[in-house]
């Protein structure tokens, strides 16, 4: 198989590359946008062309079909690649082909009939894109992925956001990758090393695990012969991105709404126990009405307020193309409603979208037929390459840095020549500020690893 003319890597890439021929193993870092995905491509077609085995990719359903495989297809046409689907999987993991993609839920089907699978397949190369799903050493997902990776000697974990919420978060795939030689193979023994346990209230297991002094750096440490993580802005002459706040009152009937729900729901947990559960759910209900809408559980009750939506519109008017991230469907169809009422051509792309088509509508909307693209962030946030776009809008803000920084990447990419912004909008004196403090707070804490990392390797 002949490299395929025309394909130049970049120096941040080569690195990559040079650092998969010199480990079996690495745990990739680098931000999104980067091109991370085309130095593994072309780590499989080295690996594929020198020692002949198949590789597998696991990854976010958005990015099965619409990334790996058209990556691939840019450095090498005469490698196969098969994508495993709910619908095909039995059809798609068949002999054959040189590489398999498929989603995370497409773990439980390989776990089921792996010893088969390997030795049929031949499989011996495997990765793992976005790694942050993997963070929960109990999960169904990431037990199976611990058991897969055991059998395969040529791994790969990918994530720009990894660590986005803690420390602990690193050990599950550093499990995955080197089976504990470096964070540990106990997972309350690594815990216990870099973290203290602060109480947080009055039952015993109400606990928030903070980093101990100089955690990071030796995490790092112990990271950095495997580790490399490249920087957008360091990679490439990018236009730059700014980030701001737009703040709005509610109106007085809207506010009287969100300020009785906290009143009720305050003293509905007065004698609970919070968990993250029911203050999950508290704090869902009270986004939702400061963002215009009642709901009863997941059932809409009534849509209170549409000038979030209304301004969104207006903000789309002055520019040509957004990427609008929605939270909620029923926001979702209110922003629509607003945008296409004043002409403006619109699609979206949520967990009802399948991965065939949303390449479609990626294509259109890079193409110029679409004015506006709305994304759900947990569906849409990795993966696709909206440079058509330079400006970002928040319908409402989000508690997941994860999902903010990755969705905030689509536009603001290698390949983006104007300047972008990130307008995220917030209603004052309600739970909108604390998602948006929270979330950059996060933030902070992931870079400061990512830093730590850097200055290792």
């Amino acid at each position: 198989m002949a490299k395929k003319e025309g394909v130049k890597f970049y120096d941040h890439q080569k690195q990559t590359i040079a650092l998969r021929k010199r480990s079996p193993i690495i745990l990739d870092l680098s931000e999104p946008g980067t091109g991370k995905t085309l130095a593994h491509c072309e780590d499989f077609r080295d690996h594929r062309n020198h020692r002949g085995g198949a590789g597998l990719i696991v990854c976010p359903l958005s990015l099965v079909g619409s990334v790996w495989p058209v990556d691939m297809a840019k450095l090498d046409r005469g490698i196969s690649v098969s994508c495993a689907y709910a619908n095909n999987r039995e059809k798609a993991f068949q002999p054959g082909h040189d590489l398999y993609v498929t989603n995370y839920e497409g773990l439980k089907y390989l776990k089921e009939n792996w010893v088969q699978m390997k030795r049929k397949l031949g499989l011996d190369w495997f990765l793992i894109d976005e790694g942050t799903a993997m963070k929960n050493a109990q999960a169904k997902r990431t037990k199976i992925a611990m058991q897969i990776a055991r059998d395969l000697e040529h791994r790969a974990i990918l994530s720009g956001t990894l660590g986005s919420k803690s420390i602990l978060d690193y050990w599950a795939p550093m499990k995955i990758l080197d089976g504990g030689k470096r964070l540990g193979a106990i997972y309350s023994a690594y815990r216990n090393a870099v973290c203290v346990p602060v109480q947080v209230g009055p039952a015993a297991n109400m606990l928030e695990w903070v980093p101990r002094d100089g955690a990071e750096d030796a995490v790092a440490a112990l990271l950095s012969d495997i580790s490399i993580r490249h920087e957008l802005e360091k990679c490439f002459d990018m236009p730059g991105e700014v980030v701001h706040n737009l703040v709005i009152t509610l109106p007085k009937k809207l506010m009287k709404v969100y300020e009785q729900m906290a009143r009720e729901q305050a003293i509905a947990l007065k004698d609970k126990v919070i968990t993250a559960v029911n203050g999950g759910v508290v704090a869902t209900k009270l986004l939702q009405i400061a963002a215009g809408s009642l709901y009863d559980n997941d059932r809409l009750i009534e849509v209170i307020d549409t000038q979030r939506a209304e301004l969104i519109a207006d903000l789309c008017e002055e520019r040509d193309h957004t990427i609008i991230a929605f939270m909620w469907h029923h926001q979702r169809d209110m922003i629509i409603a607003a945008l296409e009422k004043r002409g403006r051509k619109v699609v979206y792309i949520d967990g009802t979208v399948p991965g065939a088509k949303r390449a479609q509508i990626v294509d259109d909307y890079q193409a110029g037929m679409y004015d506006d693209i709305l994304l759900h962030p947990q569906a849409a946030a990795h993966g696709l390459t909206l440079t058509r776009a330079t400006t970002t809008i928040w319908a409402s803000p989000t508690y997941n840095y994860e999902h903010f920084d990755q969705l905030n990447r689509r536009a603001y990419r290698k390949g983006q020549e104007r300047r972008c912004e990130v307008i995220v909008i917030t209603a004052e004196h309600t739970l909108d500020m604390h998602a948006y403090e929270v979330c950059l707070t996060k933030g902070e804490g992931m870079h400061r690893i990512f830093d730590a990392i850097l200055n290792y390797t």
